[in-house]
């Protein structure tokens, strides 16, 4: 789930990538394209980390179910107020 959000959610609306992908071989841009998409992976895996420690640490008090329910929501939560408002492509496309 860790990996496959970030991809999701940067098609946007549409579900899908575009026909023709904005920047497509600006080499001006590329690195900086790159460096983000990178970034937005490698923290959803940090993220879903911290959601794994976090419902062990909540399953002796808690119970497993309980524990793995709000793991799984902080890391939804989190996902969502963080991660997903970043616009990689921008907002004159």
């Amino acid at each position: 789930m860790g990996l496959i959000l970030p991809k999701c959610e940067s098609f946007g609306d549409q579900g899908a990538p575009p026909a023709k992908p904005p920047s497509v071989g600006n080499l001006d841009t590329i690195g900086q394209r790159t460096a983000l998409y990178c970034g937005k992976i490698g923290v959803t895996v940090l993220l879903a980390l911290a959601a794994t420690v976090l419902g062990r640490t909540l399953a002796p008090r808690w119970g497993n179910w309980n524990a793995a329910v709000a793991a799984v929501a902080s890391f939804l939560t989190i996902f969502a107020l963080k991660l997903v408002p970043i616009d990689e492509i921008g907002a004159g496309v």
